[in-house]
């Protein structure tokens, strides 16, 4: 079972621009053990099989001129020690022979994990380069869980000029 849906996000001059949500796997069973070894157990090997499982579902992206990431809040990435978005939106930016690049800065504080799912529907804010603009981008995280994280950073991205973002998970919660 796959994630696909189709927003359209208005940018500053009042167009609405496309935006794409796809995930290939339910967050569950065998790839929530491998995102969670991948992410709280340190095994950045892992990303390079994550990369590749969301090819999957990149076909119904089309496609891009730029791979970005949600960025992982600063406390989380010097627990860990990388930012797993990060890293997954690299290896897919190899794999598509696309560049990968930070254009992204959040402007909230605070993780998402262990929240509710109202809980995570606000709180969440981002501003984008202006490097983005008339670009297309595909914007990488671990899970979709309800969309919010994914839909803030979209929307900062529109702001800033891209002409398009396909936003893509590992996987998604039901």
């Amino acid at each position: 079972m796959e994630l696909h849906r189709t927003d359209f996000l208005p940018n500053t001059g009042g167009q609405l621009v496309v935006v794409t949500y796809s995930a290939s796997a339910v967050f569950e069973g065998d790839i929530k053990d491998l995102i969670v070894k991948f992410k709280y157990e340190h095994n950045k090997s892992l990303a390079s099989l994550l990369a590749r499982s969301m090819m999957n579902s990149l076909g119904n992206i089309g496609d891009c001129d730029m791979v970005t990431w949600i960025p992982t809040v600063l406390e989380r990435k010097n627990e860990r020690g990388f930012d797993h978005a990060e890293l997954l939106a690299r290896r897919v930016g190899v794999i598509v022979k696309k560049p990968s690049r930070r254009v992204l800065r959040r402007t909230s504080s605070g993780h998402q994990t262990g929240r509710s799912r109202a809980e995570r529907r606000v709180g969440v804010s981002f501003v984008a380069s202006p490097a983005v603009r008339g670009r297309q981008i595909l914007l990488i995280d671990d899970v979709i869980t309800t969309g919010t994280t994914m839909r803030e950073a979209a929307q900062a991205l529109v702001r800033s000029g891209a002409s398009t973002v396909a936003c893509l998970g590992v996987a998604y919660v039901l």
